[in-house]
């Protein structure tokens, strides 16, 4: 550390060359952030030296080898890494994907984004689930300060690996994707009405209640589709709407002028979660003008606040009724969605920044 300027490693290797995830943009946005600021100075620690093009010139830029496997990176990430990290003088290392390399002699933040292992296993390969069992008290316990996104992960955190949130653990929320509502919207390939759904199809999402509610209002007489955009890693949604391709539309991935299309036409943004360490949609679909209609699993009442209806129980009944009160009721509809803009008001990874680099510099201390 040199007159305020603290040497900052971002451990990025749980990221593949090019993927964008929940964790990749939270990870990028907040080094676009970062570059600005003349108290941090930045490695980043990347598989194939890969990072976003805007950036290349802005960080330097350490490879790591492509793996081909993730167990291939987390044992390299454990050994090899973890040794040749004290090569490069840093002040402290910031691991943006759940774990830390427990073994370098570095000080440590990392990201703990949500608890799926624990609330959600089924949505976490097994092999990976034991991953985390292991590695994120691990982390916990070699950290000197951890970063999470919501106050109820923290208080996961608290009650059930013992982590003090005052000595340890600080919240800092997310920021949204506001490049969603500029970018140029695509009109969507998909007859009006429908309500819009952003989830990889694990169990844990409950797909099969907004299925069931959507199912229900057009048993009632309403010309209403489902629009599904996310990955199908275990065959759940296929299995969920076999036969019913004339009024359920998956998406598998979409490009952002796509996804901003399908945002803006949505009557509805529906979500039945049964846990979510944050809820990155919820805010895209409440940013670009759609009622939201969410449960009540993990992080999302904090992340939706006010700008979303919250149906009584997680039935098909119940979203039936939300869907339909929304749909039917322009005065709901419009109030949602002025609550909806304005809690989007509270998310902004200049915020973000600003508050994880006070996170950065408690730990170099």
């Amino acid at each position: 550390m040199s007159g305020g300027r603290i040497r900052v490693g971002v451990n990025t290797l749980f990221l593949r060359p090019g993927e964008m995830s929940g964790t990749g943009t939270y990870t990028w946005e907040l080094v676009r952030q970062f570059v600005e600021r003349n108290d941090l100075e930045l490695v980043v620690f990347a598989q194939g030296g890969w990072v976003p093009a805007d950036l290349r010139s802005r960080v330097e830029v350490v490879p790591a080898p492509r793996f081909a496997s993730a167990i291939g990176r987390v044992v390299y990430e454990q050994t090899v890494f973890a040794v040749r990290v004290s090569r490069h003088n840093l002040d402290v290392l910031w691991s943006t994907g759940y774990v830390v390399p427990l073994a370098a002699p570095v000080p440590h933040v990392a990201t703990i984004h949500d608890l799926y292992y624990r609330h959600a296993p089924d949505a976490v390969a097994g092999i990976r689930r034991q991953y985390f069992r292991w590695l994120v008290p691990a982390t916990v316990r070699r950290s000197r300060r951890i970063v999470v996104g919501a106050a109820n992960t923290a208080a996961d955190l608290t009650a059930e690996l013992g982590v003090e949130r005052t000595t340890c653990v600080r919240v800092v929320l997310h920021g949204v994707r506001t490049a969603l509502a500029s970018v140029e919207p695509i009109v969507p390939e998909v007859e009006a009405p429908y309500v819009l759904a952003v989830a990889a199809a694990t169990a844990n999402k409950r797909l099969h209640v907004v299925i069931g509610a959507v199912e229900r209002l057009r048993a009632e007489g309403h010309n209403l589709r489902l629009v599904v955009v996310g990955t199908d890693p275990y065959g759940l949604l296929a299995a969920a709407i076999d036969g019913k391709d004339d009024w359920v539309v998956h998406r598998e991935r979409v490009d952002e002028g796509e996804l901003a299309g399908l945002y803006r036409n949505a009557a509805a943004y529906v979500t039945a979660s049964a846990y979510e360490g944050f809820g990155l949609p919820v805010l895209e679909a409440q940013m670009l003008g759609v009622p939201v209609i969410c449960s009540q699993g993990g992080a999302l009442p904090e992340v939706a606040g006010f700008g979303a209806h919250y149906p009584p129980a997680v039935d098909a009944k119940s979203y039936a009724t939300s869907i339909s009160m929304v749909l039917s009721e322009d005065d709901v509809a419009e109030a949602l969605r002025t609550a909806g803009y304005r809690n989007v008001e509270r998310f902004s990874w200049d915020r973000a920044a600003d508050e994880t680099a006070a996170v950065i510099h408690e730990a170099a201390r």
